[in-house]
């Protein structure tokens, strides 16, 4: 197995449960609120990954690679 998928496995969690959340009773209703509707959430991840494949279909395509974007 690569490296990437024991990784990946290991960050999924295998029990998970979830509950649901009356809103109108939750104490923190308001800060979710505040949170969803005027601030703009983002997510970020940063990983290594192989793009010996990728390279070589760009290469096939005769284009060139510059770290973050195609010419």
């Amino acid at each position: 197995m690569p490296i990437h998928e024991k990784y990946l496995n290991n960050l999924i969690a295998k029990d998970m449960e979830f509950n649901q959340i009356d809103i109108e009773k939750w104490s923190r209703k308001e800060y979710y609120l505040h949170y969803i509707n005027e601030l703009r959430c983002t997510y970020s991840i940063t990983l290594n990954i192989d793009i010996t494949a990728l390279r070589t279909v760009i290469k096939e395509m005769d284009k060139k690679y510059i770290r973050h974007k195609f010419i």
